[in-house]
């Protein structure tokens, strides 16, 4: 199915603000293939409806959109989709979620997905070192 998907560029030029983002694939099979972070999908993913309908009762204002969780830029182009999204949430959005779907190191405590944050003001990364490959 065709879609329209942003990249982590087009997030920043239209949103300027923050990147939060949930990629679903465990850091355990980025590990083995990374690849797989990247990967075309041919049904939603493991347990993005569960941490859709959660981020719908407990933080309802929260836009979603699909991303490709890449900075490449060529204009329009046909690529695969992974089912990556991001949040359009503030600090304190972001402070709730991960006080109930992360460990004290960052990690998420459900293995189908992981969660990433950029933090656009002073241009530091936090949990998002698997894109800099």
């Amino acid at each position: 199915m065709l879609q329209l998907v942003i990249n982590i560029n087009e997030y920043f030029y239209e949103y300027r603000k923050d990147l939060y983002f949930i990629n679903f694939c465990s850091d355990e099979e980025k590990q083995k293939d990374f690849s797989l972070f990247l990967r075309n999908i041919d049904s939603e993913p493991e347990g993005k409806a569960d941490i859709e309908a959660w981020i719908a009762k407990n933080l309802p204002h929260t836009t979603i959109i699909p991303l490709l969780p890449s900075t490449y830029d060529s204009g329009v182009f046909q690529a695969p989709y992974n089912g990556t999204i991001a949040l359009l949430w503030d600090e304190e959005d972001r402070k709730k979620f991960e006080s109930i779907w992360e460990d004290e190191n960052g990690k998420s405590k459900d293995s189908r997905f992981q969660f990433y944050a950029y933090n656009i003001r002073n241009g530091t990364t936090e949990k998002f070192q698997i894109l800099q490959h």
